[in-house]
C-alpha cells in the first residue's frame, strides 16, 4: 500500500538522491557490498558498481505522483504474471523515484518485513542461459537507506532483494529452479509493480511534463556525468458531466477510477499479446483526494 504518511518527495529530490547514489556506486564500500552478496550469474547476468554507475549516468530521470502510484499500487494486484510481454521501457536507461513509498510484503511465507519501495532503475541487458541470448532488462528496486546510516557513506538509496532480468519480446517465465531463470516469491511482487509502472506512463492517464532545473544544480550533476533532465508523471485529471444534473455537480469528497481494468492487446513486433491498462476516466472534483478501490478493477482475456 501506499505510505500516504511519508514526507513527500519533492520532484528536484529526484536529481539530488541520484547525485548521492551515485557518489556511493562510486566509492569502495559499493564495491565491497557487491563482492560480499555476489551477482546474479545464475541467472544469466552480470552486475556490479561500475556497470550500474554507468547506467545511472545516462538514466532518464522520473518523478512519479502520489496519485499515480496510487492507481499502480492497486493495478499490479491483477496484473498478469505468466504471459505478460515488456514491449518497451520509457526510456533505455532509467531512473525513478516515487513521491511517496509503497510498502508491501513479499510472498516469501517466512517473512514478515514490510519492505519499502521508493522507486527503481533499470537498464538493458542481455541473459545467457542454457545456450539460450534473451535481451531484456535489468532492473534493481530502491529503497531509502535508514536514518541513522551516514548519508556521506552510504548515500540516500539502497538497494534491496536480487536484481531482476526481464526479457523483451516474449512472455516472462515462472519456473520452479532458480537456474532456470525463476521469477521468485518476492521479486513476482517487485515485477508486477515496475511492469505496471511502464504500462502506466505509456497510457493516457498519465500526464508528462520537465520541470525547470535551477542552473546550479544542473552545472553541479554536468561536473558529475548526470543528466539533469526530469520528467514528472502525474495523473491527467478527465472530467465528465454528472448525468441528471442542472449543471451543477454533487459536492463530491473525493475522486476515483471509473472501470479500470487490463486487457490483453495485440502487439505488431511480438506474436504474443500484451497486456495494456485500459483507463475510462478519473472522476470527482480535482482539489479532493483519489480513492482507488479493488472493486473497480477487473481483468479483462
Amino acid at each position: 500500500m501506499v505510505d500516504v504518511s511519508a514526507p513527500a518527495l519533492p520532484p528536484l529530490e529526484v536529481l539530488r538522491w541520484k547525485e548521492g547514489y551515485a557518489e556511493h556506486l562510486a566509492g569502495p564500500l559499493a564495491a565491497e557490498m557487491f563482492a560480499e552478496l555476489g551477482t546474479p550469474r545464475d541467472q544469466g547476468t552480470d552486475s556490479g558498481p561500475e556497470m550500474e554507475l554507468d547506467s545511472l549516468r545516462q538514466a532518464q530521470n522520473f518523478w512519479m505522483s502520489t496519485d499515480m502510484v496510487t492507481i499502480i499500487d492497486t493495478a499490479q494486484a491483477t496484473m498478469p504474471d505468466d504471459d505478460f510481454v515488456v514491449a518497451e521501457t520509457p526510456a533505455p536507461h532509467g531512473f525513478l523515484l516515487m513521491e511517496r513509498p509503497v510498502r508491501l510484503r513479499c510472498n516469501e511465507r517466512t517473512c514478515d518485513i514490510l519492505h519499502v519501495l521508493q522507486g527503481f532503475a533499470w537498464h538493458p541487458a542481455t541473459r545467457t542461459l542454457f545456450g539460450r541470448v534473451d535481451d531484456g532488462v535489468t532492473v534493481s528496486w530502491l529503497s531509502p537507506n535508514e536514518p541513522d546510516l551516514p548519508v556521506s557513506v552510504f548515500g540516500p538509496l539502497g538497494s534491496f532483494g536480487d536484481s531482476l532480468f526481464l526479457p523483451v519480446g516474449h512472455p516472462i517465465s515462472n519456473q520452479p529452479s532458480r537456474e532456470a531463470g525463476v521469477l521468485n516469491a518476492q521479486s513476482e511482487v517487485l515485477c508486477r509493480y515496475v511492469r505496471a509502472t511502464w504500462a502506466l506512463m505509456d497510457a493516457p492517464l498519465a500526464d508528462i511534463a520537465e520541470p525547470a532545473v535551477p542552473r546550479p544544480l544542473r552545472r553541479r550533476l554536468g561536473k558529475a556525468g548526470i543528466p539533469s533532465t526530469l520528467l514528472t508523471v502525474d495523473l491527467k485529471s478527465r472530467h465528465r458531466p454528472p448525468s441528471g444534473t442542472a449543471g451543477e455537480a454533487p459536492d463530491w469528497s473525493h475522486r476515483w477510477m471509473v472501470r479500470g481494468h487490463w486487457r490483453h492487446l495485440k502487439h505488431a513486433r511480438f506474436k504474443n499479446p500484451r497486456a495494456v491498462w485500459i483507463p475510462e476516466y478519473v472522476k470527482g472534483p480535482e482539489d479532493a483526494p483519489l480513492v482507488v478501490k479493488d472493486k473497480v478493477i477487473t481483468v479483462t482475456e
